[in-house]
């Protein structure tokens, strides 16, 4: 740990990202610097570690919460699930959902329900309480989630929508970025400018706790404020 001048302390991790059938594919660094009144910044730099890294389906960070904190609000596109290539209709704004309804029943499970173009959003239980988080930097400065009640783990060996059920907990992934969804199953790749494949990807973001629904033009305001508080 690292003691800053405004009372702040600042840990910095190196890890890798190693899939078991592909081995070291990204390095990646994060800097978990905690203010004094309690505000958590998390800045994270990506950096592939092979010369030809083919476009990646997403990139970030994932968080388990207890099944309570089952409500998000955003200020971002919506209210529907929306990626690079499938943005038409899904408009910036102030949206909120029970996690449940962020799920989309595809007939073979697979990924789902992402919300690009996020500035800020809550997770809360039904008083209100829970967590904060607001991006400063990232793929133009937003940020894409995903809230579910299932893991990744679980999506994977799912076969059919009844195979998806609770675990429960609230799974929030919070992504630099999202890759496009495409046709390549049975059409064209990826138009480049929907490919997820940047030389590095820097990616930050605040947390705080939050209680009794702030709305969200002062969850807004806090971020602007909490960047100038340490960029001092």
């Amino acid at each position: 740990p690292k003691a800053m001048e405004n009372g702040a302390v600042c840990v910095h991790a190196v890890w890798v990202c190693a899939p078991a059938s592909f081995g070291p594919v990204l390095q990646a660094e994060t800097d978990y610097t905690l203010s004094a009144d309690g505000t958590l910044r998390l800045a994270n730099r990506f950096i592939p570690l092979w010369d030809n890294l083919p476009p990646l389906p997403r990139l970030g960070l994932q968080l388990e919460l207890p099944e309570e904190f089952d409500r998000v609000a955003w200020y971002g596109r919506g209210p529907r699930e929306n990626y690079p290539d499938l943005l038409a209709g899904a408009e910036v704004g102030l949206y909120e959902a029970k996690v449940a309804e962020l799920h989309e029943p595809y007939i073979r499970p697979q990924e789902n329900g992402a919300r690009g173009g996020v500035k800020a959003l809550t997770v809360t239980n039904a008083l209100g309480d829970g967590l904060l988080i607001a991006c400063e930097k990232g793929w133009e400065n937003r940020l894409s989630f995903n809230a579910h009640d299932y893991s990744d783990e679980l999506l994977t060996r799912a076969k059919h929508t009844y195979d998806l059920k609770s675990e429960g907990k609230t799974v929030l992934s919070l992504d630099y970025r999202q890759g496009g969804i495409g046709s390549n199953s049975c059409g064209p790749v990826l138009t480049p400018r929907h490919q997820l494949n940047d030389d590095a990807f820097t990616c930050t973001c605040y947390m705080d706790e939050v209680g009794n629904t702030p709305k969200m033009g002062d969850i807004l305001s806090w971020s602007e404020s909490s960047a100038v508080v340490y960029a001092n």
